[in-house]
């Protein structure tokens, strides 16, 4: 059996290479974190459905021929598609496990002021609670909350200096948008 080498012109390699630097960017953002393990997968099927796409094009030729970025660019909507079908179908779960992860970090705010009379958290805190699996997940969930009316930020500046730390407290009565 002969196997044959497809080469891809450096713009569509650049294409295919954005594309994974843009779900990188999510997943570290906290938006994919907990679809990580599927969000990983996205490139690879990019890659093999341009691979695909050159192949549905050139035919047995295909290895005589290098791989557009007009090729690309497609392999790139479709894997588009196909994720956001994927985000489709896990959103109830997502949402249900979101709120667990929301609540678990209230509780933690409320454990925090019957132990030491502190009525906040921290990124940092979360993490350490384990309630996220990585800081960048924490980072992340705490503004989301904000956002959404949960918890209210401050940022806290030591008197001597030093690093200044960001608090959230919990928002007992948020007013429903």
């Amino acid at each position: 059996m002969n196997t044959h080498t497809i080469q891809a012109t450096p713009e569509a390699r650049r294409r295919l290479e954005t594309f994974f630097n843009e779900i990188v960017d999510r997943r570290k953002a906290g938006e994919l974190a907990d679809v990580s393990q599927y969000a990983s997968r996205w490139c690879e099927q990019a890659a093999r459905l341009a691979i695909t796409l050159h192949a549905g094009l050139h035919g047995a030729t295909a290895h005589q021929h290098p791989l557009e970025v007009e090729t690309a660019e497609n392999a790139v909507k479709l894997a588009k598609w196909f994720a956001d079908q994927q985000l489709n179908l896990l959103a109830k779960g997502r949402q249900a496990a979101a709120g667990k992860v929301e609540d678990e970090v209230l509780e933690l705010i409320e454990t925090n002021r019957k132990r030491n009379g502190q009525d906040f958290t921290t990124a940092r805190e979360v993490h350490r609670a384990r309630i996220t699996p990585t800081a960048d997940a924490a980072r992340a969930l705490l503004p989301r909350m904000e956002a959404d009316g949960l918890l209210v930020a401050e940022d806290i500046v030591p008197a001597h200096g030093g690093k200044t730390t960001r608090i959230y407290r919990w928002v007992k009565n948020p007013v429903p948008g």
